[in-house]
């Protein structure tokens, strides 16, 4: 029986900005891809730093509308830059409101990434901040962050892998509806729709 591999969509690194633009943490997630110097990742953090500084203040011009003193409604502060996405990778910035940024890179058609930042960021929050050996703003030297990062990795941060679909066939297209399908789903809906094709009509 012949196998093929179907390639899933992956995390490929996590680096956290402190709100000085200095690295503090750096993670790569998936393997097999160049390494970038320590050199490297301090300029990355840097020049990101300076760009999402420069992105808050881009914004429309509001209308200058009285508001009543009594309204306690106030407006959102700018975010900067939330999202970068080019042909061979995604970025995805998770800004706190004391400046800490979390920065995911994954493949463009990562799903969720939003959500999986929000994750890294309860755990920054459980085992990094309530660590009280950790200084703010400091380098993150924390082992049971690194562990729970490892730990999700498998469930959240998918390394490059792949799934074995049963058979190949001989012309191999994506439908619309699989993209969010498991293969063995998929599989037996395809199989479920060529037995009601063999079936004769009444």
């Amino acid at each position: 029986m012949e196998t093929y591999n179907l390639p899933l969509r992956v995390v490929f690194a996590l680096i956290i900005i402190n709100k000085a633009g200095g690295l503090i943490y750096q993670r790569d997630f998936a393997e097999g891809l160049n390494k970038l110097s320590i050199n490297d990742y301090l300029v990355l953090a840097g020049t990101f730093h300076g760009v999402h500084a420069i992105t808050t203040r881009l914004h429309p011009l509001q209308s200058h509308t009285h508001h009543s003193s009594l309204s306690d409604s106030r407006p959102d502060p700018p975010s900067g830059i939330e999202v970068l996405e080019t042909e061979n990778f995604r970025l995805q910035c998770f800004s706190t409101l004391t400046g800490t940024k979390f920065l995911l890179f994954t493949e463009p058609q990562q799903p969720n990434v939003d959500k999986i930042v929000s994750r890294i960021y309860e755990l920054y929050s459980d085992y990094v901040m309530k660590n009280p050996f950790y200084q703010l703003e400091m380098p993150v030297r924390c082992e049971s962050f690194d562990r729970k990062l490892v730990q999700k990795g498998e469930e959240m941060l998918a390394r490059p892998r792949y799934r074995q679909a049963r058979t190949q066939p001989q012309i191999w297209a994506e439908p619309w509806w699989m993209k969010d399908m498991m293969v063995e789903d998929y599989w037996s809906a395809t199989m479920d729709n060529r037995q009601m094709a063999k079936e004769p009509s009444g």
